[in-house]
């Protein structure tokens, strides 16, 4: 059967249906002229119509290998059809899968292509690579299970506008009552040439959790800073909801009172930029504070501080393994770190720890504190930025509908247009 090829990217300009066009196949592939198809139609331009032609070219028709071209950015279905009706004894038509085929501007492939990395911050065989241009889909970023200790790095050999929506991730529920969302962050922002940014995203499960199921933050860096976060929900306690996490410059929402008392508090409200460099681990049932800088547990050992950039290296796990495969063309600056006495993941699991299953405080820029009873919710994180980003919206991200499975924290990357 053919193999059909041809055509990357995807497009604006798309159009489903041509209702009152035409479509004509003007010739055969034999003696050397490749077939072509035209499509003409009436497009709405400045109040009154103008026709648009766009042709789609197919070469390669009578070969293994079909390659198909379009002059026009947009996106299009194709099949191949081998016929054996010129075989007495096989007289059979066979219709190949439908796959989709795009096309897209040289333009827009050069300044909206984003590659990325994903690999374990204490496990530096653990490593994935992918490219995604955004002119043809955004880029969502989610860990499934056992992710939680991720690093998720995009880059790009061009400057590219986009937007993203950065997520908390939702607290734990518990018999009938609802964990919170976390906070949700809508902003803009143009990614650097040749530069390293960072996602870290949690789900509710394990170390990423304060004890009590409270939900973890979502952390955007460029490089070693911290630029935005959107705190996790506080979980449920017995007979209250948990808090939700803040967006960027929100604090956390305290828990509902169970039985009267024990909520714990939503972690404070930080001012645009002040975070401050210092990290504090949860005490308890008091909620930590991130570190507005990856300290790191390697590099900081090599005499690297905080918020300085590490150059054009290869990435280097919490132990400063090498992950062989990863780029060494962007400038880097993140400082994965592990869990130690004075780190704990660079401080971004700082949710207050209940003494209970239920109740614990979500992660943020400070997280929020846990129930002092179980009964009770736990408070949700605090939201940050600090002022690179432009703002779009502040608000929640959803939950999960019964609670017992949270959404984890998410990131959505579009072309900013």
């Amino acid at each position: 059967m053919a193999k059909a090829t041809g055509g990357s990217g995807g497009g604006s300009k798309y159009r489903s249906t041509t209702t009152g066009g035409s479509i004509t196949k003007l010739t055969e592939s034999v003696d050397g002229v490749d077939p072509f198809v035209q499509i003409s139609y009436k497009s709405a331009s400045g109040g009154g119509s103008q026709t648009i032609t766009e042709t789609t070219t197919i070469s390669g028709a009578t070969t293994d290998t079909l390659t198909i071209k379009c002059d026009s950015v947009k996106s299009q279905q194709v099949y191949c059809v081998v016929s054996g009706a010129s075989i007495p004894s096989t007289p059979t038509t066979v219709t190949s899968d439908t796959a989709n085929f795009y096309s897209i501007s040289q333009s827009n492939l050069q300044v909206s292509s984003l590659t990325l990395e994903t690999v374990e911050d204490l496990n530096s065989s653990t490593f994935s690579s992918s490219t995604q241009n955004l002119f043809q889909n955004s880029l969502t970023l989610s860990p499934t299970a056992g992710q939680s200790l991720y690093t998720w790095v995009v880059y790009s050999a061009e400057d590219v506008p986009v937007r993203i929506t950065l997520n908390g991730a939702g607290g734990k529920g518990t018999n009938g009552f609802l964990g919170g969302a976390g906070g949700q962050t809508v902003f803009d922002y143009t990614l650097k040439a040749n530069t390293e940014y960072v996602f870290k995203l949690g789900r509710t499960e394990g170390i990423a959790q304060s004890t009590g199921g409270g939900g973890p933050a979502a952390y955007f860096y460029e490089k070693g800073k911290l630029l935005v976060v959107s705190g996790g929900g506080g979980a449920s306690g017995t007979s209250a909801n948990g808090g939700n996490g803040g967006g960027a410059g929100t604090p956390g929402q305290p828990g509902t009172a169970g039985a009267g008392s024990g909520a714990g508090s939503g972690g404070q409200g930080v001012l645009t930029g002040q975070l401050g460099s210092n990290g504090i681990l949860p005490s308890g049932a008091t909620g930590g504070k991130a570190e507005s800088c990856t300290t790191g547990a390697y590099w900081a050992t090599q005499g690297y501080s905080a918020c300085q950039d590490i150059g054009l290296v290869k990435f280097r796990d919490a132990s400063g393994n090498q992950v062989n495969s990863s780029t060494s063309t962007i400038t880097r600056g993140y400082k994965p770190d592990r869990e130690y006495t004075t780190g704990k993941h660079g401080y971004r699991f700082n949710g207050g720890n209940s003494s209970f299953s239920t109740g614990g405080g979500g992660s943020g820029a400070y997280g929020g504190n846990a129930s002092s009873n179980g009964a009770g919710g736990g408070g949700g994180g605090s939201g940050y930025s600090d002022g690179s980003v432009t703002i779009v919206s502040n608000g929640t991200a959803a939950n999960a509908p019964t609670g017992t499975t949270p959404f984890p924290a998410n990131a959505i990357i579009q072309l900013r247009t």
